[in-house]
């Protein structure tokens, strides 16, 4: 899997999702910092292999949960994170984690203060937990979502963030100021990351195809909608534009001078880069689906307010960019077949023999599922509903 943090640019608090402290978002202008340098562009790995722009890392051993993101260190490497809040530092000071706290929805993404001596890691409900000299400027942990929180961005004064959701629906918070959105537009694929303009007057928002929106004073300049390799990643700050990383290491420049050249090509060892799709709609899915759990289940719906099994499923993979037909029958009738015994996290499993109920895996005897009526979506084990018909790799 490759995924990305969608940015790239103590205290050690923690605001817990749906926490009542939340500072309210507020419309003020960006301060007038000056621009840092542009970050590194990269990828990363389930397993916590880091290739970036300005090097690479190994994999990590013995990981409780699999990394979700990363972001650069100003001039002292990186730093990567789990979907529990695990921080792993790479020639970067630890400031603190979450990974033994309890937490309502997983971590999906992390943002650095521009002073690299703090972070920010976001939960898919928008939860937000500081760290280091990060401030707490408020959250979405208390607001109902249309979609799943999938990324967030500092300001260039590390006095507020912006929050994207998987439909491109934006959050502001401190002095961050709202440009725009796309979350009343229907999308071809959905938002995986954000980067602001160096202003901090404007931000763009990339999908997992390539595509590119803009908005304030952030250029269009092109994008790869169409055309892209593999999907999407992250889109970062250039000087005079921007740049999108996707998911096989191609790094694609959009600037006045080279529009849509390609900019890079990350190291990514074709070992990863020949699962990098199936491995990213994977993780995506089961964090989607995970940040589903207690809402309720409903026969024919798939979502975002109530779901039944194959509308849980057929929701988790759509946001991931991977879309499967909407009945259990048909699930398992397209996707490739692999034993129960090579099941990973992200595989759907399949019961009953007329194939009327499905879960997402997730490991350990466990699933994600919305089982019946009466009950929510929840995590439990597999065993329950007997033996498994048949198990379904998407991707």
């Amino acid at each position: 899997m490759v995924v990305s943090a969608g940015i790239l640019t103590g205290s050690g608090t923690a605001a817990a999702a749906g926490a009542s402290t939340a500072a309210p978002a507020t419309a003020v202008a960006a301060g007038a910092q000056a621009p840092s340098a542009p970050a590194p562009a990269g990828v990363v790995e389930p397993d916590g292999a880091l290739f970036t722009t300005a090097g690479a890392y190994p994999s990590l051993p013995a990981l409780n949960a699999p990394v979700v993101g990363w972001a650069s260190a100003p001039g002292q490497g990186a730093w990567e994170v789990a979907s529990d809040g695990g921080i792993f530092p790479r020639s970067a000071p630890y400031l603190g984690s979450l990974g033994n706290v309890r937490l309502n929805r997983p971590i999906v993404g992390m943002a650095p203060t521009p002073t690299g001596r703090g972070y920010w890691l976001v939960a898919s409900d928008g939860g937000i937990f500081d760290f280091g000299d990060a401030g707490f400027f408020g959250s979405t942990g208390n607001v109902r979502l249309n979609q799943p929180i999938v990324g967030m961005a500092p300001t260039p004064t590390g006095r507020g963030y912006w929050l994207v959701a998987s439909d491109g629906g934006i959050f502001d918070f401190g002095d961050a100021s709202f440009f725009g959105s796309t979350g009343s537009v229907r999308l071809s694929q959905p938002i995986v990351g954000m980067t602001p303009s160096p202003t901090g007057r404007g931000y763009w928002l990339v999908a997992s195809d390539g595509g590119v929106f803009d908005f304030g004073d952030a250029p269009f300049l092109g994008s790869l909608a169409g055309r892209a390799s593999a999907p999407a990643v992250s889109v970062s700050a250039a000087t005079g534009g921007y740049r999108v990383a996707l998911a096989d290491g191609a790094i694609w420049q959009f600037t006045p001078g080279s529009a849509g050249a390609l900019a890079d090509r990350l190291p990514v060892p074709s070992t990863y880069a020949a699962g990098a799709v199936q491995k990213a709609a994977a993780a995506k899915a089961v964090a989607i689906a995970l940040s589903q759990v207690g809402k309720p289940y409903a026969v024919g719906a798939a979502g975002p307010g109530a779901f039944d099994c194959s509308g849980l499923t057929s929701y988790a993979y759509g946001n991931a960019g991977v879309a499967l037909p909407r009945t259990t029958a048909q699930q398992l009738a397209v996707l490739p077949k692999v034993p129960l015994a090579a099941a990973q996290p992200g595989d759907l499993l399949f019961f009953y023999p007329d194939i009327s109920h499905v879960g997402i895996y997730l490991g350990g005897g466990l699933m994600v599922d919305s089982p019946h009526v009466g009950a929510a979506v929840r995590v439990e084990q597999f065993s329950w509903f007997g033996p498994v018909m048949g198990v379904g790799r998407p991707g």
